[in-house]
């Protein structure tokens, strides 16, 4: 995993707030597999579950995109 990833950033993201893989997955509505999927880079999380990670992550889309770009610097 690319640690300037969407994947790492999200990753990092719910470590911070000391969330698991199964809580993220539970409050946006997929699979904890999903979540691992997307976290080791391997899939893209539709717009739809962008929105709803961002807001699980405390984030908004545009801030948690935001976080992305800044790591990829």
């Amino acid at each position: 995993m690319n640690k300037n990833s969407f994947g790492s950033t999200v990753r990092a993201k719910r470590e911070e707030l000391q969330m698991t893989q199964p809580e993220l997955a539970e409050r946006v509505g997929t699979s904890q597999s999903h979540v691992s999927r997307i976290e080791a880079d391997q899939c893209v999380p539709s717009a739809v579950l962008l929105i709803k990670l961002a807001g699980a992550l405390r984030m908004t889309a545009a801030e948690l995109l935001e976080a992305v770009e800044r790591k990829a610097g």
